[in-house]
């Protein structure tokens, strides 16, 4: 009988030791980083050495480079270009980092041969968005274009700016929509959820961020990007105004970086 008892207390170890697992790594956080580029438009998603770009600021700026390099980023997944206006790609040939592909609204002629250039040196080259088709990013997360600029004037860039909804563990964080003005906005309502963050269109000027918009988006922060003292008044006292009514802070990258991190379970821990 103690010879049994021997073997089954070695035999219960040996299968206790075979059924640990060890406890399944956590994901790492997510950040969004929008860096001081000045009078122009840059954010990044960022995780786990690799980012998804959402412009690239004016011409002679740095600021998105330094910050990309700083949080450890070597690979751009995608750069979304919301238009083709100088202070939201101005800044695409000094990123400093390689890049996989460029994802774009409608482009004129003119801008595809300015671009081509660009577009050939990318391994998945330069793609042209198309609306409500989810694209997977960064492991599990998710990027959906809500407007993919085909509606746009030919002769209006701000008109075709692409809005991109990013979104992990199934809900809204961030909103941005390049320089639509309020008639494109009121256009998308119907597809508008609340979301965590919203970039601020056209860098807060009177006619972009209407209440409407705010209102059905409901964030928790609203992000501008506009340079000090820049000629236009950015952000205006209007656009600030409804980002008060709808009760969202303001985050205004200015002589600083503006940096939020969601952890695993994709709640917001810092900023």
């Amino acid at each position: 009988m103690r010879m049994v008892n021997r073997l089954a207390g070695v035999l219960g170890l040996f299968l206790g030791g075979c059924m640990e697992t060890s406890a399944p790594e956590e994901p790492p956080p997510i950040l969004l980083v929008a860096p001081d580029v000045g009078q122009g438009h840059a954010v990044a998603v960022i995780r786990d050495e690799r980012a998804v770009v959402v412009d690239a600021g004016p011409p002679g700026q740095a600021a998105l480079r330094e910050a990309l390099r700083r949080h450890g980023v070597r690979r751009i997944e995608w750069l979304i270009l919301t238009h083709t206006d100088l202070d939201h790609s101005g800044g695409m040939d000094s990123l400093g980092i390689p890049v996989d592909g460029l994802l774009h609204g409608r482009w004129t002629e003119a801008e595809s041969l300015l671009l081509e250039p660009f577009c050939r040196n990318l391994p998945n080259g330069c793609r042209q968005a198309q609306a409500f088709s989810p694209l997977p990013i960064l492991g599990d997360a998710r990027m959906e274009i809500l407007h993919d600029g085909l509606q746009g004037r030919e002769d209006d860039p701000n008109s075709r700016s692409l809005v991109a909804e990013f979104s992990w563990n199934g809900s809204p964080r961030l909103l941005v929509s390049g320089d639509l003005d309020t008639l494109g906005e009121l256009a998308l309502l119907p597809w508008i959820r609340r979301t965590e963050v919203v970039q601020l269109g056209h860098h807060g000027s009177r006619s972009s961020a209407h209440l409407a918009w705010l209102g059905r988006a409901s964030p928790r922060w609203a992000l501008v990007q506009a340079g000090a003292d820049n000629g236009f008044g950015h952000p205006t006292a209007q656009a600030l105004a409804r980002v008060a009514a709808v009760g969202a802070d303001l985050l205004m990258p200015r002589g600083r970086e503006v940096m939020l991190r969601w952890d695993p379970q994709a709640e917001l821990v810092a900023r």
